[in-house]
Formats: C-alpha cells, structure tokens, sequence
C-alpha cells in the first residue's frame, strides 16, 4: 500500500546484487542493511548504486551477492560530517524486493519520479561536449517532518530562469559516476557521485502541499 510520501518520491530499479548485505545501523530495534546493486543501462554501462532494506527483507545469515533483485523504494539522503566536511550520502531505501527476478524482462530497469522544491537557484553551464546542462538539488518532503535533499542533472534543459522554492516535478533514472577529485596535499582520489538524470522536468510557482496528493505516480512494474 503507497502512502503520502511515496508520491513524492517513487523509485523502481532492478539489477544485480554487486556485494553482500552489511549491517549499517539499528534503529527501535530494526535493523538496517547496506549493499550496492549494479543496474544495466540500455547503452550497456552500469550504475552502481546503493541500496538500503529493513531486515524483514532478507536473511542476514544468506549470501546474496550476484543475485538480481527487484526494488520499489524511496530516494534517500542523509548527512554526515567527515573531517568537518559535510557530506550527503544518497541510497535507495527499499519498501518492497523482489529477488531472484529476471532483469532481460523489462526494457526500464531504472526508473525514478521525484516532486519537490527547489533548495538552491539551479547552475546552467555547458558540458566539455557542448551540452546544455541544469544541475538541480530537490528537497523532497518525507514524513514527520523530514526531507532528502536529491541532486538531479537536467540535459539540454535551460532552468536558470526558476528560483528557490519553486515547486518541481522530474522523472528521470537514478545514476552513478567516477570523478577526480584532488585534496589538500594535491593527492588525486577517485570518487562516485550519485545524482538523478532527468528525462522531463517541470515547474510549478505556487505553493502546495506535497503530502496531499491523492495517487501515486504510475512507474516500474509491481513487484
């Protein structure tokens, strides 16, 4: 059964189970387990991304890793500090699996449908192929007062025009990437970055409650 928040932020991916289950935290006595799943672009590459189930979903005692699984969930972020940096780490947080599915079956294996304000005013630039490009960070309601803030990537889409607190709507795929980066004693380190590739967005001035819609987004297969 969907409830309020899921229409606000609606994931459905499926794939392969790339390491087994650890255990991430606990939390009024559930606990929660971590592991990365890789889902096949139509190109051929692969987003490794990050997947996080209650323990009522799996059995922590059984191997898993190079199964395929099937997601409904939710697109989460939480922030830490590292080295008094502050860091967001983003996963998919599962309300529903499926394992053992089989991924050749359905042409959309990534799917994702987020509606949320604008946190910050979007960045127009162009790419080092001569793209157009918005990078978007939504700050999508969740329940009991909480949100997750999303970083979405907008391709030969010019949102400058949209300002902060500007209701948005985007469906896209959720997306991994390697970049450089390079710290203060000019050691380069690779990191991955986890953002939305947006396929459609749209944009709403006036103010309105998220939590009251009335029907989920319709994207992904049951599972």
């Amino acid at each position: 059964m969907s409830t309020k928040e899921d229409y606000n932020n609606y994931a459905f991916v499926r794939g392969t189970i790339a390491e087994e289950f650890i255990l991430s935290h606990e939390l009024y006595e559930e606990r929660f387990y971590l592991t990365t799943i890789s889902v096949l672009r139509n190109s051929g590459v692969s987003d490794d991304l990050l997947l996080m189930v209650p323990d009522c979903f799996i059995d922590p005692e059984k191997k898993y890793k190079g199964l395929t699984i099937s997601v409904v969930g939710q697109y989460r972020s939480h922030t830490i500090h590292v080295n008094k940096r502050r860091q967001i780490k983003l996963w998919i947080f599962a309300k529903k699996i499926k394992v053992g599915d089989q991924i050749d079956m359905i042409r959309e294996n990534n799917q994702i449908y987020l509606r949320g304000y604008l946190k910050k005013p979007p960045t127009v630039r162009i790419s080092a192929s001569g793209w157009l490009v918005s990078d978007l960070v939504l700050e999508v309601p969740r329940s009991y007062g909480k949100s997750d803030s999303i970083p979405c990537v907008c391709w030969a889409i010019d949102a400058g025009s949209h300002s902060v607190g500007e209701l948005c709507i985007v469906r896209g795929r959720i997306q991994s990437r390697k970049y450089q980066k390079q710290l203060s004693d000019g050691e380069i380190c690779i990191r991955t970055a986890y953002e939305v590739a947006v396929r459609s967005v749209e944009f709403e001035k006036y103010e309105h409650c998220l939590l009251d819609h009335v029907s989920a987004p319709q994207i992904g297969p049951p599972v």
